[in-house]
C-alpha cells in the first residue's frame, strides 16, 4: 500500500500524514522550498511492490491534477546518490534535519532515483532505498 508520508503546503502540514515529524523543520528555518509550493511525498514498502515503477504508478493512478497526467513510461534514471540531493531540487534542508523526512533507522543512501517529470515548475521523482520507495510530487509557482 501507498501510504502519504508528508503533505506540506507552503511550510504547512495541510492533511494527515504519517510523517509527524516534519513539522518540527520549520521551528528555527532548518528547511525552505521555493516559492508558493506543493511537496507530497508518498511512501511504500518494499514487500508490498515489485519495483520503483509499480509504487510510482500506483501514485499517479490514485492522485488527480498535474500527477495523473505523468506517465511511468517517460521515467529517465537519475544520479542522485542520497536522499537531500533529492530534495535539494525544491529548497534545502540543514543536513542535520534531513533524517526527519525519513522513518527512523532508515538510511539516507539511495540505491535507485528516477525522474518522471521535471519541468518548469513541477517534478516527479522516484527514489529507493534499502527498507522504502519514495514518491516525490513538488510544485511551485
Amino acid at each position: 500500500m501507498v501510504h502519504t508520508w508528508i503533505v506540506l503546503r507552503n511550510d504547512k502540514v495541510t492533511e494527515v500524514c504519517l510523517n509527524s515529524r516534519v513539522a518540527r523543520l520549520f521551528k528555527r528555518d532548518k528547511a525552505f522550498f521555493y516559492g508558493d509550493y506543493a511537496l507530497d511525498v508518498y511512501l511504500a514498502s518494499k514487500q508490498d511492490y515489485k519495483n520503483l515503477e509499480s509504487v510510482v504508478g500506483r501514485v499517479i493512478d490514485r492522485c488527480d491534477g498535474w500527477v495523473s497526467r505523468c506517465s511511468v513510461e517517460n521515467g529517465k534514471a537519475a544520479e542522485y546518490r542520497r536522499l537531500h540531493n533529492v530534495i535539494s531540487e525544491f529548497g534545502r534542508v540543514d543536513d542535520d534535519q534531513i533524517h526527519k523526512f525519513v522513518p527512523r533507522k532508515e538510511s539516507c543512501d539511495l540505491l535507485a532515483s528516477v525522474i518522471y517529470r521535471k519541468d518548469g515548475n513541477f517534478a516527479l521523482i522516484g527514489c529507493e532505498t534499502e527498507r522504502f520507495y519514495y514518491v516525490f510530487a513538488f510544485a511551485t509557482s
